[in-house]
């Protein structure tokens, strides 16, 4: 059953921050108060075996990553298995020519010396930032693929026994661009190949949030930051108000009516991760501090 969830900032279960995503970039495995978030429970799984005249056909499994009633992306396992040989493979492709997967090139070859040019989907881990400007694509993306016996198919196990990791994904939405993510875990044990897809996000209509381009106006540095945190403002823009909080929801710093540039003294607070946020008269900028 899919538990389904706009989540919001007093849920109990996740420890979520109440800054959104925007659109224009969300982070592997989080899911904050803007965002859409889908739990599989249970995890759906494909198995997929390819051996002398056995093997588990797996199937496939469509997700709405953004649930609004069309799947945007399925998921796909197959395997077949004759007498001298046989060929498995496992994918994920993009249901709408609007969705695309962040991927890259993968050359490999194939049982008999084949050569192949396939796409693989990045493997990302927690918190990676995951930005509209990436490199996605519109094709079919190979979490594996195994041969042999036969020329069909490249050899490609990237993904293999690697843990929980994230899939990048973007949809076109109107004139909106949302950014998102899908966990799975790919194993191979005893020559079964398994995908389990356990949970994906999405942003939930970013623009009606931010326009983030216009955000590079304002200069946020160093960042990491040992010492004094510096912005720098256009002559244009004044900030109505500032903050600095830590991931767990507590405000550390504040400040109100900033002109031209402002500096913030952290020499005092922990190494970590601290998230700025920054209200101007037309926008909300948030922003990723990293203290060393």
């Amino acid at each position: 059953m899919k538990n389904v969830l706009l989540i919001c900032i007093n849920l109990v279960l996740f420890t979520i921050f109440s800054y959104p995503s925007y659109g224009q970039y969300i982070n592997a495995g989080i899911a904050l108060s803007t965002d859409i978030y889908t739990d599989l429970t249970p995890d759906d799984t494909l198995l997929a075996q390819a051996g002398n005249h056995t093997s588990y056909i797996g199937g496939s499994v469509q997700i709405d990553i953004d649930q609004n009633g069309t799947n945007d992306f399925e998921f796909i396992a197959y395997a077949f298995g004759a007498l001298g040989g046989g060929s498995t493979y496992c994918g994920i492709h993009p249901l709408s020519t609007n969705n695309k997967i962040l991927a890259r090139p993968d050359t490999s070859i194939g049982y008999s010396g084949t050569q192949y040019i396939k796409n693989v989907p990045l493997s990302l881990n927690y918190d990676d930032s995951i930005l509209i400007s990436a490199n996605f694509n519109n094709g079919f993306n190979y979490l594996w693929s195994s041969t042999y016996g036969y020329e069909s198919a490249p050899n490609i196990n990237d993904w293999n026994n690697i843990g929980d990791s994230y899939i990048g994904v973007s949809l076109d939405v109107g004139n909106d661009t949302l950014i998102g993510w899908i966990r799975v875990n790919v194993s191979y044990i005893n020559y079964i190949y398994k995908l389990t897809i356990k949970d994906f996000a999405c942003n939930n209509n970013p623009n009606s949030i931010i326009n983030i381009e216009n955000t590079s106006q304002i200069n946020i540095f160093p960042n990491p930051v040992k010492n004094n945190l510096k912005i720098d403002l256009p002559d244009n823009i004044r900030i109505n108000h500032l903050s600095l909080f830590s991931i767990n929801e507590q405000i550390l710093f504040q400040k109100t009516q900033l002109f031209n540039f402002t500096s913030i003294d952290l020499s005092e607070i922990k190494s970590g991760i601290y998230i700025l946020k920054i209200e101007t008269e037309n926008n909300t900028i948030v922003k990723k501090i990293i203290k060393e």
